[in-house]
C-alpha cells in the first residue's frame, strides 16, 4: 500500500514490510501464557516441599524432646529404685530389664498416638533407651555389691571389737584375737577389691591397744568422792612409765603402742580430773544452797541451824573448806552477832577482780590483796599461813554481805554474766566509767590524799552502788553501754556529776576535801568515845589509822620504802611514835 503526501516539492514514496499483526500479537501471547502457568505449578511445589521439611523437623523436635524426656525418666525410676534398698541381684535384673523395655514402648506409644510419621525414628530411640535402662541397673547394682561388701567388713570389725570388749581381761584376749585373724583378712580383702581402702597393721594395731586398754582397766578402785568405779590412772600411767614394763597380757609393748597408750590415758586422766572437778564444784553448790535454805528459815535459832549446816554432804577439800567458811559464819554471829560492812569499797573491789577474770567463784581461794588477808588474819578468820582467801571468807570476816556472798547473790550473777562475751564488755565500759569519774567524787583530783580519808570513801561506795543500780536499769530497758556511759546524752547514768554533795550531788565541797585531806594525815575529829580514851590512847589510835593510810597511799601510788619515808603522813606517824615514848 502507498501512502501519498502532499506535493508541494519533490516527493518519494516509502513502502512498509508486509506483517500480519494480529498474528503476531496472538503467537506472542501463546508463549507467555506456557511460561506463567509453568511458574506457579514450580512455586506450589516449592511451597510443598517446604510445607513437608517443616513437617518432618517438627517430627524430629518430638523424638528428640521425647527421647530426653524418656532419658530423665529412666534415671528417675533407677534413682528411686537405689534408694528404695532393691536387691540389685542377677535375676532381679534380668525382671526390671524387661520392666524398662515395657516402660519405655509403654511410654513412646502414649506420647505419639496414631503417629505413623514418628514411629519409623523408634527403632533406634527404644534401643539407645534399653541401653541407658540397663546402664543404670547395672552401676546401681554394682553400687549395692560394693556397699554390700564393704559393710561385711565394716560389721565384721564391729563384731570382734565387741567380744573383746566382753572378755574377761587376760592373756587368753590375744589368742583369741588371733584365731579371728583369717576371717578378717578376707573381709578386708574383699572390700579393698571392690575399691576400699582397708590397711592390716592399722586394723590390728586398733585391736592390739583395745585389748591392752581392757587388761589395763584391771586397775580400778572406787573413787570416795564420786563413789563410782573410776580407773587407777596413777598406777596405768606409771606402768606404761616404767622400761621394765615390757608387756601386756602376753603382747610385746612396742614403742609405737607405749607412745599411745601414754597419751590415751594422759588425755583420760586429764578428762576425769575436769569432771571431777566440776562433779565437786557441782555437789558443793548444791550443798551450799541447802545451807541458805537452813539460814533462812525464820524459827530457826542459830544453835538449831549450825548443827543442821554440820549434817550436810560437802564433797572434796574444798567442800570442807566451804562447810568450815560457812559453820565460821554462824559461829561469829552465835559469838558477835550479825557483821554487816560499813562500806562497799570491797564489792567494788570484788567487781573489779571479777571482771578481770580473777574471781570465778563464790568458794575458790582466789583473793590474795594483802589488806584483806591481814584483816581475815587479825579477826583469826583465816591461818597465818593463808595466802588466799574465798569471797566466803571475806563475808565471814563482815567485808561483804551476806546477800551478796550467796546462789545467784550479786557476785554469783555477775561471774555468769561475764561468761558471756557481750556482757563481759559491757561490765568493763562500767569499770572504765567508774575510773573515770572516780577522782571527782573523791575529790583526789584536787587533793590526791583526800582519797584516803573513810568518808570520801564511804561517798565513792554510796556513789557506785546508785550508779550500778542505774546502769542495770537501763541494760535491762534495751539501751546499750554507750548511751548510759557517754556524758552529755539524754540516758547518761551520772546525772549528779556537775552538782556537789550540798547540792544532792556526789562530789564533795572545798570544805570537805580539807577535811578530809586532815582525816587521812591523821588530824581526825574527836568522838564522844575518844574523849574517854588516854592520852597515850589516842595518840596510839592515831598512829594505827595513819600506818593505814601510809599502806593505802604505798599501794595506789606503788611507792618504794624511800618514797613512803618522804610522805607528811609518814612523818606525822613517826613524831607520833616518839610522843608515845615520851608518854
Amino acid at each position: 500500500m502507498a501512502i501519498r503526501i502532499p506535493r508541494t516539492t519533490r516527493t518519494r514514496q516509502v513502502r512498509l514490510p508486509q506483517t500480519n499483526n494480529l498474528r503476531l500479537v496472538q503467537a506472542t501471547r501463546t508463549d507467555l501464557a506456557d511460561d506463567i502457568g509453568s511458574a506457579i505449578n514450580n512455586l506450589g511445589q516449592r511451597i510443598l516441599d517446604v510445607e513437608n521439611e517443616k513437617a518432618k523437623i517438627r517430627v524430629q523436635n518430638d523424638i528428640i524432646n521425647a527421647e530426653s524426656e524418656l532419658s530423665r525418666e529412666i534415671q528417675k525410676k533407677n534413682n528411686e529404685l537405689f534408694q528404695s534398698g532393691y536387691d540389685f541381684s542377677p535375676k532381679t535384673i534380668k525382671d526390671k530389664i524387661q520392666e524398662g523395655k515395657d516402660f519405655i514402648d509403654d511410654f513412646l506409644n502414649k506420647k505419639f498416638p496414631d503417629r505413623p510419621e514418628a514411629q519409623k525414628y523408634f527403632g533406634k530411640l527404644k534401643f539407645d533407651a534399653y541401653k541407658l535402662n540397663e546402664k543404670f541397673l547395672y552401676e546401681n547394682s554394682n553400687k549395692v555389691f560394693q556397699k554390700q561388701t564393704i559393710s561385711t567388713h565394716e560389721d565384721n570389725l564391729t563384731s570382734l571389737a565387741e567380744s573383746i570388749e566382753a572378755q574377761t581381761p587376760g592373756s587368753a584376749m590375744f589368742s583369741n584375737f588371733y584365731s579371728k585373724i583369717e576371717s578378717l583378712d578376707l573381709s578386708r580383702k574383699n572390700a579393698n577389691n571392690v575399691g576400699a581402702n582397708y590397711d592390716k597393721e592399722e586394723e590390728e594395731k586398733k585391736f592390739k591397744l583395745l585389748i591392752m586398754k581392757k587388761i589395763l582397766s584391771k586397775n580400778s578402785f572406787i573413787d570416795p568422792i564420786t563413789e563410782q568405779r573410776v580407773l587407777d590412772y596413777k598406777t596405768i600411767r606409771a606402768n606404761l612409765n616404767s622400761l621394765d614394763f615390757t608387756s601386756i597380757g602376753g603382747e610385746e609393748l612396742t614403742d609405737d603402742l607405749r607412745g599411745e597408750l601414754k597419751e590415751y590415758y594422759k588425755d583420760g586422766d586429764q578428762r576425769f580430773k575436769q569432771y571431777l572437778s566440776n562433779y565437786i564444784k557441782t555437789e558443793n553448790t548444791k550443798a551450799f544452797a541447802e545451807t541458805e535454805k537452813i539460814r533462812g528459815i525464820k524459827d530457826l535459832s542459830l544453835s538449831e541451824q549450825l548443827d543442821r549446816v554440820r549434817k550436810q554432804r560437802f564433797v572434796g577439800k574444798e567442800g570442807e573448806e566451804i562447810k568450815k567458811s560457812v559453820i565460821g559464819v554462824i559461829e561469829n554471829e552465835i559469838e558477835r552477832g550479825v557483821i554487816t560492812p560499813t562500806t562497799v569499797s570491797e564489792r567494788v573491789r570484788v567487781d573489779d577482780l571479777i571482771i578481770n577474770g580473777v574471781v570465778t567463784s563464790l568458794f575458790d581461794k582466789q583473793v590474795v590483796d594483802d589488806d584483806i588477808l591481814e584483816n581475815l588474819k587479825k579477826q583469826k578468820i583465816i591461818d597465818e599461813t593463808a595466802s588466799a582467801v574465798s569471797l566466803i571468807d571475806m563475808q565471814r570476816g563482815g567485808l561483804l554481805t551476806k546477800e551478796d556472798v550467796k546462789i545467784s547473790g550479786y557476785f554469783d550473777n555477775k561471774i555468769k554474766r561475764i561468761a558471756d562475751p557481750l556482757k563481759k564488755e559491757q561490765d568493763k565500759a562500767f569499770k572504765e566509767f567508774l575510773d573515770r569519774v572516780k577522782p571527782s567524787i573523791l575529790g583526789s583530783n584536787q587533793n590526791k590524799l583526800a582519797e584516803s580519808s573513810p568518808t570520801a570513801v564511804k561517798r565513792f561506795s554510796q556513789a557506785y552502788l546508785k550508779l550500778s543500780e542505774r546502769f542495770e536499769e537501763g541494760l535491762a530497758e534495751g539501751k546499750t553501754a554507750k548511751q548510759l556511759l557517754t556524758a552529755g546524752t539524754p540516758d547518761y547514768i551520772y546525772v549528779e556529776e556537775p552538782l556537789l554533795t550540798n547540792r544532792g550531788g556526789f562530789r564533795p565541797t572545798q570544805q570537805e576535801i580539807t577535811r578530809e585531806t586532815q582525816e587521812a594525815f591523821g588530824a581526825t575529829f574527836r568522838s564522844k568515845e575518844d574523849k574517854e580514851l588516854t592520852e597515850k590512847q589516842l595518840i596510839t589510835k592515831d598512829i594505827n589509822e595513819l600506818k593505814e593510810i601510809i599502806i593505802r597511799i604505798k599501794k595506789l601510788d606503788k611507792l618504794t620504802t624511800d618514797e613512803v619515808k618522804g610522805l607528811p603522813a609518814y612523818k606525822k606517824m613517826i613524831d607520833l611514835i616518839e610522843k608515845r615514848k615520851s608518854e
